[in-house]
């Protein structure tokens, strides 16, 4: 058994100990009142806040009823770390259980933290099963075991919480201003500069699709860091989110390095905007990489083109509604690699990309800064939660 932090004197529980499964259903939603519905597409990863939504007079096979304060908690697929709590009553899919909190010992404030921490995102894709949609049970999520702290305790962890996601959401909305703000100067540098000419994508850059792996070949330690979907921020760029490793040996082909330029090449969001969103390998990753079929490796002609630029122009507001256009896929959008090579691109002299470098570096700099701020948080986030719900292997019921 994991030994409990000294400074927690509560017990170890059982979440089917003290939380459970609505069971509420709605064979009518529209009839029933309910307005709208939530699939697995409209829930964010790491956002517990839901801004999306389909409606039920479109019509809807759902039937699991949601109330405001109940948790939605993703099962398919749980990597893509899905959890949310809905303000409003509504249906939603089946691959989302509704959780409540039983009794009187845990704080219902408390439960979407839990979901969202590590340790308990370990133990779930550890008990998940199935090949490409892989899935947990209730009784497996039922099993998961962590330290109860002392309801005292729980409303110290819910205020700190509770200030660390409102941090957050300043600084998402901080970020999308700061990214209007950059959009909105490279396009007006790119309208007025007479030397620019036009091109295509197929000419500055060569496609290489990622590499294919076993599900054991990837885990929390091995001699390559691999890259994939986690590692790509909202509107483009490195994050170090879910950073995961690989064991197995890759060709050279699928290696990487620092400055290498990559795109997505699958996008699971609802929206569809990561869709051909650029990443750049920062100067601090020092591990060896490999990266995942989910990117695309951009081998560049750096006679037309500097990687940094063609980052910038690829971050582009332009540029990403043409990649989503040649992006094909309802759940799962897979970008046509063939047709988005026919991508226009206004590309000036390279002394002249590294003058609009130079006065758009300012701007990404702060972005990059707002980034680092948003990994923090959720560093101490993680540092918050992590000592009280780690799984250990067996313990009984404690209530």
């Amino acid at each position: 058994m994991t030994e409990v932090p000294k400074n927690i004197t509560g017990s170890m529980v059982a979440l089917g100990d003290v939380v459970q499964l609505s069971k509420e259903r709605s064979q009518n939603p529209e009839a029933d009142g309910f307005e709208r519905y939530i699939g697995l597409e409209h829930l964010e990863p790491n956002y517990l806040k839901v801004r999306n939504w389909g409606d039920t007079s479109d019509g809807v096979t759902f039937t699991n009823v949601f109330r405001p304060g109940q948790v939605l908690f993703g099962k398919r697929r749980a990597y893509q770390r899905k959890v949310a709590v809905a303000d409003f009553s509504g249906v939603c899919s089946g691959d989302i259980y509704v959780l409540d909190v039983k009794g009187n010992h845990l704080m219902p404030e408390l439960l979407p933290f839990i979901c969202q921490s590590q340790p308990f995102y370990d133990y779930v894709i550890s008990r998940s099963q199935g090949g490409l949609s892989p899935r947990v049970n209730w009784d497996a999520l039922a099993k998961y075991e962590f330290a109860m702290p002392p309801l005292e305790e729980q409303r110290r962890i819910v205020k700190a919480l509770t200030a660390t996601a409102k941090m957050t959401e300043s600084l998402f909305n901080l970020y999308a201003l700061g990214n209007i703000v950059r959009q909105s100067l490279l396009e007006f540098i790119l309208d007025h500069r007479p030397h620019s000419t036009t091109t295509y994508f197929g000419d500055v850059a060569r496609l290489t699709k990622g590499i294919s792996y076993k599900s054991s070949e990837i885990g929390d330690s091995g001699p390559y860091q691999i890259l994939n979907l986690n590692n790509v921020a909202p509107n483009g760029g490195y994050r170090t989110e879910g950073i995961k490793f690989f064991s197995g040996q890759p060709k050279q082909e699928h290696m990487a390095t620092v400055g290498d330029l990559f795109i997505t090449a699958t996008d699971l969001t609802l929206k569809k905007d990561l869709i051909g969103a650029p990443l750049l390998v920062p100067s601090d990753v020092s591990q060896p990489l490999v990266f995942s079929l989910d990117l695309i490796k951009l081998t560049i002609d750096t006679n037309v083109v500097t990687p940094k630029f063609l980052f910038t122009l690829l971050s582009s507001k332009n540029i990403r509604q043409q990649m989503k256009a040649h992006g094909g896929g309802t759940n799962v959008m897979h970008l046509d690699t063939t047709s988005c090579l026919r991508i226009p691109l206004v590309v000036p002299p390279i002394k002249e990309q590294n003058y609009l470098m130079a006065l758009l570096n300012p701007i990404i700099s702060q972005l990059m800064l707002i980034n680092q701020r948003i990994e923090a948080v959720e560093l101490i986030q993680k540092a918050i939660v992590s000592p009280y719900f780690n799984s250990v292997s067996k313990v009984g019921s404690a209530l």
